[in-house]
Order: structure tokens, then sequence, then C-alpha cells
């Protein structure tokens, strides 16, 4: 599947790199969760989608808890 990569292919695969706010970022990760809680299953979407999207909300919840971490410290 498309989602299945191996370690090298993951590295090898073009990227893009963006700069997004803090509100942009709880959007995306509110709209994942969304789409995970709707999430069809297969056959209707690839297996491997479900995986690559938990992935892709624990990055997202990370950089939310990072954001809230630093701007709490830079307040003390």
């Amino acid at each position: 599947g498309r989602y299945n990569l191996t370690e090298d292919e993951h590295d090898e695969r073009p990227f893009i790199q963006a700069n997004f706010g803090i509100n942009d970022v709880r959007l995306i990760y509110n709209s994942v969760s969304f789409f995970l809680e709707n999430w069809p299953g297969t056959p209707e979407r690839p297996a491997e989608e479900e995986g690559y999207l938990l992935d892709m909300k624990t990055k997202l919840y990370s950089m939310l808890l990072e954001y809230n971490y630093y701007s709490k410290t830079a307040d003390e």
C-alpha cells in the first residue's frame, strides 16, 4: 500500500516543509481526530491509512504539548 513504506523508502521520498501557526496545528489535529473517529475502514480505505493517521495524530499532539510547555515556561 502507499502508506506501508520501509524505513529507507520513508527517508528517500519527497517531502514538504511548511510553517504553521499553533491554531493551524490545532485545526489539523482536530480534523485528523475527527476523520479517525469516522474512518470507514477497509475496503473503503487502505488498511495502512489508519496507522498513518494515528501516527500523524500523535505527532500533531506532540506539537501541541511542546507549544503549551514552552509558552507556559516563557511566562514564568
